[in-house]
């Protein structure tokens, strides 16, 4: 298909129409546009509709302007009112919600005709209403075009914007893909269009299958197309008409049937039937229907049904079965009523890269965590989005559920995945114990261990392993381990906590030679057991003793005590 019909469901044209075609039967609703020829309108996934365009001006779901999305030329003008295909939005691929509208200027438009501009809308600004920013804004592409344009779906995630020289005898394809506009066009050879205005008028469509292109442009010309290199080529000229000229075209939904119209005196609808044997059976099965002067655009819409603009009509025509041959097509001149009367122009084509989905599920236990990391089957993807909008190839969640993430991956095919992930979640049951671990000796080594020594996975704070741990200071510990048997993760708490008794004494300060000194023992009580060296190589084991100094002299004096014979100092 060159268009997902879910993007193409709400069209905007003419004298401020829009038709609905989510409804039972197309509904019918205003809006901002005025517009003769030129426009187009894009929706969201659902078929909602987004924004809508002259070319000129943008505007949001609510008909009112998005920011900065006036004047999309830069011109200081409307140049894209009336020209065919003045506009054209195409989603950028890989990019979500940001899209170009290129602008087209009519052969009426003085500086602007025949210029090709586009403009870059980015749906996340604004509140969701979107904006143009500034520095991607009427970026001129190209000049000296005729007034058709369209887009075609690629093979390769990409999509193709094809226009016509008006000076030179070519047709140029620009490739968008995930790096952008490639602003180098390719090139394939064109027949010129015809008519009283030399080919600048008329539009050109693309077959659902993306084989054929026709150009309507006074001359009906029918080429191939190679969706994979943008090449078109084999043109086959089914009529060349000066008036009435071609203006309008478009393909059955089985790509069997072209139909044409030609505006002007003695204007109709022409089928062609694609499916005969050779081109001059094809070109000979042209069957007319309906007679207006006033036939533009023709256009298939989300039903399946062709229609066709009639100027100054309060309907559009209608070919309700077009992929069936001569009059079982069921032709309509008056097959929709409008609100107001009908101007040449139908929206344009909303063309989407062509996605390949690819559906994976799985279900996921997760035994004893308080969390855990869930992760896309493809790593190295890009536009990753869970359903909660969260963004990366992986998420992290605490809660069982059904979890989903979509995202592409075109190293090999252009595919879109979404993985689904049922997740059954046990979560940690959390026991706690608290020790208080006290060292009567300010030297002691404590040996901590955790009150489970057969569970798995123990870590300390400090990242040792195992269920035990040398500790040597005062201080807070803790061990962590898990029984599975329970589900049950256990922190094992230590208060390690050490005493701090002194050893203290003093003594005289003044003394005569030969009379004792007193060395007057003021230790903490828990010691039990003393000895003093008096520097001299003499010492005393008692509590607090007197020693007669024989000699002036520096002595250094030491106490050493014990407290029930285990701790000293």
């Amino acid at each position: 298909m060159s268009a997902h019909s879910q993007y193409g469901d709400v069209w905007v044209f003419g004298d401020s129409m829009g038709i609905d075609f989510k409804t039972t039967s197309p509904s019918l609703f205003n809006t901002s546009i005025a517009t003769r020829e030129g426009s187009a309108s894009i929706c969201d996934t659902r078929g909602d509709l987004l924004f809508y365009t002259d070319g000129t001006t943008i505007w949001d779901r609510n008909h009112q302007p998005i920011l900065n999305g006036s004047d999309l030329p830069g011109l200081g003008s409307n140049i894209t009112a009336s020209s065919s295909q003045g506009t054209l939005i195409v989603p950028i691929p890989g990019r979500p919600s940001e899209y170009y509208v290129f602008s087209l200027g009519s052969m009426e438009a003085g500086t602007g005709n025949g210029r090709l501009y586009y403009s870059i809308v980015d749906m996340k600004q604004n509140n969701g209403r979107g904006m143009c920013p500034a520095d991607e804004k009427s970026q001129l592409l190209a000049e000296g075009l005729t007034e058709q344009m369209t887009a075609i779906s690629g093979n390769h995630c990409d999509i193709w914007l094809i226009v016509a020289s008006h000076t030179l005898p070519e047709i140029r394809a620009y490739n968008i893909n995930f790096g952008g506009l490639d602003t180098v066009p390719v090139i394939s050879a064109q027949v010129m269009g015809g008519g009283i205005y030399g080919g600048v008028i008329g539009t050109v469509n693309a077959s659902p299958d993306r084989s054929k292109i026709a150009f309507s442009h006074g001359n009906l010309v029918l080429y191939d197309f190679d969706p994979a290199k943008g090449i078109i080529s084999n043109p086959l000229v089914m009529e060349r008409k000066v008036s009435p000229y071609f203006y309008g075209a478009a393909f059955s939904p089985d790509n069997s049937k072209l139909y044409a119209s030609a505006f002007g005196s003695n204007g109709a609808i022409f089928q062609f039937d694609l499916s005969l044997s050779d081109t001059q059976k094809i070109v000979a099965s042209k069957m007319p229907f309906g007679t207006s002067s006033s036939y533009a655009t023709v256009k298939r819409g989300p039903d399946n049904k062709v229609y066709i603009a009639n100027l100054g009509s309060m309907y559009l025509s209608v070919i309700s079965k077009p992929n069936l041959a001569g009059q079982a097509c069921d032709f309509r001149a008056e097959g929709f009523r409008l609100l107001r009367r009908s101007n040449e122009g139908l929206p344009n084509e909303a063309t989407i890269a062509i996605i390949n989905k690819h559906y994976t599920s799985r279900t996921d236990s997760v035994i004893c965590a308080d969390s855990t990391i869930l992760q896309a089957r493809m790593q190295n993807g890009i536009n990753y989005q869970w359903q909660d909008g969260s963004r990366g190839n992986t998420l992290t969640t605490d809660t069982s559920g059904t979890y989903w993430v979509a995202y592409q991956h075109y190293d090999t095919e252009c595919v879109e995945y979404v993985d689904t992930i049922h997740l059954v979640f046990h979560k940690n049951v959390r026991r706690y114990s608290r020790t208080v671990a006290d060292a009567q000796c300010r030297a002691d080594t404590l040996l901590l261990q955790a009150k489970n020594t057969s569970a798995t996975e123990y870590f300390w704070e400090n990242q040792d392993p195992g269920p035990e741990r040398v500790v040597r200071t005062a201080g807070i510990y803790w061990v962590q381990y898990r029984i599975d048997s329970v589900c049950a993760l256990h922190v094992d708490t230590f208060d390690v906590r050490y005493n701090s008794y002194r050893l203290s004494f003093y003594l005289d300060t003044l003394y005569c030679l030969g009379t004792p000194i007193h060395f007057q023992n003021t230790s903490d009580q828990p010691f039990n057991r003393f000895y003093w060296y008096y520097g001299n190589g003499e010492g005393s084991a008692e509590g607090s003793p007197q020693y007669p100094y024989a000699r002036a002299g520096r002595y250094e004096i030491k106490l050493l005590g014990w407290i029930d014979g285990r701790c000293t100092d």
